[in-house]
């Protein structure tokens, strides 16, 4: 009769195990279908995943390899560079800077009484009615490039035309916002370089601590990075820290992501500022630009040997994809983004635990 009662609980115990389980089994192999599909297409050498679901991380998952000349597949905590996912974290930590004070979106860069004065040389013609809103929405009408070593060549040269006039994508914006963080940093007798200021004050309260800035040694779980052709060197990225110098794990992203998403479930590092922000009409259709307030936005990551995506679906979802391989096709490779999006949107049972 014992063995009889136990077996009759076990029974129960399985079948509702696997009646809740095996849903979620089989919605994630969908998505690691359609994500081991599009490594095969593109030849990936390796791709990890982070997915999202109110405030929980719910499913890592990694493919292919971080190392292929060694056969060492790739994992879930590996490091890969995130290229310009990176003005990502640079956006956050000026609305921080605006919400706690320090700075005001309308407020003047370059020139007497500019936030930067003449640190990088006396300003051409317009470039002196730069705000901290132009540099955000890619609106200053500076010339492309990376590097801080790069603004004084351009900070005093002419403009045809005042900031806001065009629009366009852009490096050198954001190394400007760079030096504004170290510039608050050094006003306020911290003297943290923008990494440190950016560790101390934006990726702490988002319980990261493995992100970095990628200097010539590579770091440590960190992948190898691939073009069609083979492996590549791993060249420093300090001189575009602020515009695409970070490396970090898809978790380490994920961990951002859940505080910037707008969903009460975990505290968002911002509140009033970036909630009420209104992008100039003019900047609209520039990718990697705030606000990112909205239902749905995503930052785009492309270097040599790296793709990066963080994706916010909606307020309840997001992703985040890391590659360590360079694509050639870029339409055919957004098209195949709108997969995972339908295999994440399919999920039709969540995973109550949390993986943080």
């Amino acid at each position: 009769m014992i063995i009889r009662v136990f077996l009759l609980v076990l029974i129960f115990f399985l079948f509702n195990s696997c009646d809740t389980e095996m849903p979620e089994v089989e919605d994630f192999k969908n998505l690691d279908s359609v994500i081991e599909s599009i490594r095969d297409e593109f030849d990936l050498a390796g791709v990890s995943l982070a997915v999202v679901r109110d405030d929980r991380l719910v499913y890592t998952q990694a493919y292919g390899y971080s190392d292929r000349e060694n056969s060492i597949h790739a994992k879930t905590d590996n490091i890969f560079r995130i290229a310009s996912v990176s003005k990502l974290i640079t956006a956050v930590t000026i609305f921080w800077l605006i919400e706690n004070g320090e700075i005001s979106l309308e407020e003047k860069v370059f020139g007497d009484g500019g936030i930067l004065g003449n640190d990088f040389g006396i300003p051409g013609n317009f470039v002196d009615q730069i705000t901290v809103r132009h540099l955000l929405e890619y609106g200053s009408g500076l010339s492309s490039g990376s590097g801080a070593n790069t603004i004084n060549a351009r900070v005093e040269r002419n403009l045809t035309n005042p900031p806001g006039t065009n629009y366009v994508y852009n490096n050198i914006d954001y190394q400007i916002l760079g030096r504004i963080i170290e510039q608050i940093s050094k006003k306020n007798e911290e003297n943290l370089n923008y990494e440190n200021f950016v560790k101390k004050h934006i990726l702490s309260f988002c319980d990261i601590e493995n992100m970095a800035i990628r200097r010539d040694q590579r770091m440590e779980n960190e992948v190898q990075y691939y073009t069609p052709t083979g492996l590549i060197s791993n060249p420093s990225m300090a001189n575009s820290d602020a515009s695409a110098g970070w490396a970090g794990s898809a978790t380490d992203l994920a961990r951002l992501l859940v505080r910037i998403n707008n969903n009460p479930i975990v505290e968002d590092i911002l509140s009033s500022t970036y909630t009420s922000y209104t992008q100039s009409q003019a900047a609209a259709g520039i990718q990697n630009r705030p606000p990112f307030i909205y239902d749905r936005w995503i930052y785009y990551g492309d270097m040599a040997g790296t793709r990066a995506v963080v994706h916010k679906m909606d307020e309840r979802t997001g992703y985040v994809l890391l590659i360590n391989t360079s694509i050639s096709n870029n339409f055919l490779y957004y098209a195949r983004l709108f997969n995972i999006d339908t295999a994440i949107r399919n999920v039709t049972v969540w995973p109550s635990h949390d993986k943080f």
